[in-house]
C-alpha cells in the first residue's frame, strides 16, 4: 500500500510542479491539468476506499465548475452530516467549504482551486490545513502590509471589501491585485507536507525499505 501511496502523491507533487511552471512562465493553468489533479486524486481515493473524501472531490469541483452558490448549502449539510460519524472527513468538509467561500468571493482563482480541492481531498489533515491557512490567508494580508504600510494595507482590504459586496470589480480587472504565481505556494506546502512535517513520503520509504 504503501508503494501506492508513494506513486500517487509523488505524481500529484509532479503535475503541481508542471502547473507552478506554467504559472511563472506564462501566468495561466492547463485546463488539461487540472483535470489530470482531479483523476489523479479520484483514482487514489477510490483505490483506497476512502469514500468520504470522493464524494467531497465531486461535490467541491462540481460546485466550483458550476459556480452555483446553491452548492454552498449542499456542503454545508454534508458536514454537518458527516461531523457526527467521522472527525477526520469533517475537517476535510470544512476545508473544503472555507476555500469554497474564498473562491466565490474572488480569493481564490480557477487555477488554486484546481489545485486546492483535489489537495483538501488527497491530505485534508490538520498539518495540511495549518499550511493552506498560512498560504491562502495569512501570507497575502503579510504582502499587503509589507508593500504598503499600515495605512495603505487597511487602505487596501477597505476597497476589496467593498467591491466584493458590491460587485462592482472583477478580480482579474483589479489593476492593483497580487499577481504572485500562486501555484508556487501549493508546491511550497506539498513539499513541506511531503518531507518536512509530517513527512509523509519519507515515513513511506522508510518503511518500504524496511
Amino acid at each position: 500500500m504503501e508503494i501506492f501511496r508513494l506513486i500517487f502523491y509523488l505524481l500529484f507533487l509532479i503535475l503541481v510542479g508542471v502547473g507552478m511552471v506554467y504559472d511563472i512562465r506564462y501566468r495561466v493553468f492547463p485546463g488539461r491539468l487540472g483535470y489530470a489533479l482531479f483523476l489523479t486524486a479520484l483514482v487514489y481515493l477510490v483505490v483506497a476506499g476512502q469514500w468520504g473524501a470522493v464524494a467531497l472531490l465531486f461535490i467541491v469541483v462540481a460546485g466550483y465548475r458550476l459556480r452555483n452558490t446553491g452548492w454552498i448549502l449542499l456542503i454545508s449539510f454534508a458536514s454537518i452530516a458527516i461531523y457526527y460519524r467521522n472527525d477526520a472527513l469533517a475537517l476535510m468538509y470544512t476545508m473544503a467549504l472555507a476555500f469554497f467561500f474564498l473562491f466565490l468571493m474572488g480569493w481564490i482563482q480557477a487555477c488554486d482551486a484546481e489545485i486546492v480541492f483535489p489537495l483538501i481531498a488527497l491530505t485534508g489533515d490538520k498539518p495540511m490545513l495549518n499550511y493552506l491557512v498560512a498560504g491562502w490567508i495569512i501570507v497575502p494580508p503579510v504582502i499587503v502590509f509589507f508593500q504598503r504600510g499600515i495605512r495603505g494595507g487597511i487602505h487596501r482590504f477597505a476597497y476589496v471589501a467593498k467591491a466584493l459586496v458590491t460587485r462592482t470589480a472583477a478580480p482579474l480587472e483589479d489593476p492593483e491585485a497580487l499577481r504572485w504565481p500562486w501555484a508556487v505556494t501549493s508546491f511550497a506546502i506539498l513539499i513541506l507536507y511531503y518531507f518536512v512535517y509530517p513527512g509523509i513520503i519519507i515515513s513511506w520509504i522508510r518503511s518500504i525499505l524496511a
